[in-house]
């Protein structure tokens, strides 16, 4: 990849801004009061007594309107509000290298323990963020959204295209091939070979939504690789991934007997270690996206 230009923020503000976490109310949830909800909502974010202070303390709103009283009860269609207060966020990156752009999109390479959207403790060090700080029109929306604890190549859209591309949760419906190098532990046997394990959430302490694993009542996943070099009881994979699973790769390579060299969470069988707690700390791993394969966006010109 050829560098055209750094991104740098030279260094990120001490505090975040805070951010403003919203819940829309479906039938399940109507009748509860907000203190019941937001506990058994959100139990990983706070506890009882914490959520209680949190009510009471102005930070939380209902269709806009500052709520204070934690048995206030919650109806179909009501919006609540979690205003949350500046923090200070882990220790992460603050550049990304621009290796090709135009009007349309840009191609990114981006170091490991950079996150790309904002997620959990990451609101402000964020890809995002430092495609905003370059004035990149308004929302830049996400081709190949990496792990935050991958290196390598990602693109986005630039925002004149959200209008006219398809969309879906994970950025643009482009064809992409994705090829990644990938540092497992132990020799493998094989020179080649699939993965076809599916991945889904499954319930883990601290993680309100789960943590995506290999289970029998996930998605179909899919991801073909062949071993490269061999040192120690290391092995050089190169790994394509043919669905676009979150943490596919490392939860294959570990549900074929390989972990990742580093991963502090996924274990043999692509399961969370026992009792891991993010905290974010989930880098470590030795992942690399060496290749991304797409069509540009307008053009269609392979890229």
């Amino acid at each position: 990849m050829t560098l055209i230009r750094r991104i740098d923020a030279g260094a990120w503000p001490p505090q975040n801004e805070g951010f403003v976490f919203r819940d829309w109310i479906k039938g399940r949830h109507a009748g509860q009061t907000l203190i019941e909800f937001y506990t058994s909502v959100h139990p990983a974010s706070a506890n009882l007594s914490q959520w209680e202070v949190r009510i009471r303390n102005g930070q939380v709103a209902v269709n806009d309107v500052e709520a204070v009283e934690p048995t206030r009860v919650l109806r179909v269609g009501d919006v609540v509000s979690y205003r949350r207060l500046p923090w200070v966020e882990p220790p992460s990156p603050c550049h990304v290298d621009v290796v090709y752009e135009d009007a349309d999109m840009v191609a990114l390479s981006k170091p490991s323990g950079l996150q790309v959207l904002p997620a959990a403790m990451f609101h402000q060090r964020t890809v995002l963020s430092l495609l905003r700080r370059r004035q990149y029109l308004d929302v830049p929306a996400p081709v190949h959204r990496l792990g935050r604890g991958t290196s390598g190549c990602g693109a986005a859209a630039l925002a004149a295209l959200i209008s006219s591309a398809p969309a879906s949760g994970s950025g643009c419906q482009l064809p992409l091939r994705k090829f990644y190098r990938a540092l497992v532990q132990g020799r493998v046997k094989a020179d080649q070979g699939r993965v076809d394990v599916p991945i889904g959430p499954i319930p883990h302490p601290g993680v309100d939504r789960g943590l995506f694993a290999a289970t029998p009542d996930g998605k179909p996943a899919a991801s073909v690789w062949r071993a490269g070099c061999m040192e120690a009881e290391c092995t050089l994979m190169e790994v394509e991934i043919l669905t676009g699973r979150p943490h596919q790769i490392r939860i294959h390579m570990a549900a074929m007997g390989h972990p990742l060299v580093g991963d502090p969470l996924y274990g043999a069988g692509g399961r969370p270690k026992v009792r891991y707690r993010l905290y974010g700390s989930d880098c470590g791993y030795y992942l690399h996206s060496l290749e991304l394969h797409l069509p540009h966006p307008i053009t269609g010109q392979p890229l």
